[in-house]
């Protein structure tokens, strides 16, 4: 029975570690869509965004009514309530504690549809772009404090690959922020 505690303990205490060095980032963002991809030449990274618009993430830009309405389906398929492609950009400040000082801070975004870039302070820090797997930004070395977080995430075809791929594809809904 020892050793059943002291294992459970062994595994125990480095889950508390890890639970304890993350930030929920649940909760209202500001918004922007960029319906004419204007916002890199614009260096809205740089300033607050100012639009008035806000989304509760996690979510979806169709739950938050961002975008195209539509009105019925299209061509028979699952039709999104609220149609947008292209670039929106969401933006908020987080709070790095003192203990993280001198560790490096890690953004872990899943379902991302298609392209992430990521901002800290106005300074541009990493792009991913992939369908299927976690978006991981490595954000370096943030001073504790209060830091703005700006994230410009683009669901638009950053790639042709065909019209038979499922993974993005209205048809799955796989496409659907």
């Amino acid at each position: 029975m020892k050793r059943i505690q002291f294992a459970f303990l062994f595994f125990l205490i480095p889950l508390m570690s890890i639970a304890q060095n993350k930030i929920n980032l649940e909760g209202t963002w500001g918004f922007k869509l960029d319906e004419n991809d204007k916002g890199v030449s614009q260096e809205w990274y740089n300033k607050a965004l100012n639009s008035g618009e806000t989304i509760q993430l996690p979510g979806t830009t169709d739950e938050a009514k961002k975008g195209l309405k539509t009105s019925g389906s299209d061509f028979g398929i699952l039709t999104r309530a609220y149609k947008y492609y292209g670039p929106a950009w969401y933006q908020r400040e987080i709070d790095i504690p003192k203990s993280w000082e001198n560790k490096r801070v890690f953004l872990n975004m899943e379902r991302v549809m298609w392209q992430s870039k990521v901002y800290v302070d106005g300074k541009p820090v990493s792009t991913q772009d992939a369908l299927s797997s976690p978006h991981w930004h490595d954000l370096g070395k943030l001073s504790p404090g209060k830091h703005l977080l700006t994230l410009r995430i683009n669901n638009d075809l950053i790639y042709n690959i065909g019209d038979k791929g499922h993974v993005y594809s209205e048809y799955t809904q796989s496409i659907w922020n």
